[in-house]
């Protein structure tokens, strides 16, 4: 499942003394956008993602949002961010948030509610598991920005 997310450039970014920036002035800058009308990935009505990105709204920038729908023991299979750190945000039902921290080699889970979250640093291994039917997780993955460049 793709979760990691290289955030695409598009034509309204100026590229200045190695960094990137949004030209707000443009007629084609985007403000809002349905997160319901851009599946990512889908395995039934009760299991699939919608992605927000650069690509969906050109003024995120460096930051992506995923809204994340599971069913009782489904899973956002295990993966990483090699430039990114994700915040899991729980909206309803309970989930597990698993990482494996790598500086104790131990795998860290934290169960969330609705109004509670997990933050996953950049690098890490993690994945998300549904405890109860139906849950909604928010996803936001923040990429660092490098000189020149998005991912």
């Amino acid at each position: 499942m793709p979760i990691g997310l290289c955030l695409h450039l598009i034509n309204e970014v100026k590229k200045t003394d190695g960094f990137i920036y949004m030209d707000y002035a443009s007629p084609s800058t985007q403000y809002a956008f349905d997160v319901n009308k851009s599946p990512l990935f889908r395995k039934g009505s009760k299991n699939y993602i919608n992605v927000l990105g650069i690509k969906q709204l050109n003024t995120l920038e460096n930051v992506s949002l995923l809204d994340i729908f599971l069913s009782t023991h489904n899973v956002v299979e295990p993966h990483y961010h090699q430039n990114a750190a994700e915040l899991v945000y729980c909206i309803s039902g309970v989930a597990t948030v698993s990482m494996l921290n790598p500086f104790i080699k131990q795998i860290l889970n934290f169960p969330i509610t609705p109004g509670q979250a997990a933050n996953v640093p950049q690098g890490w291994w993690h994945y998300e598991m549904a405890t109860v039917d139906t849950i909604t997780l928010g996803s936001q993955i923040a990429t660092i920005q490098q000189t020149g460049q998005y991912c």
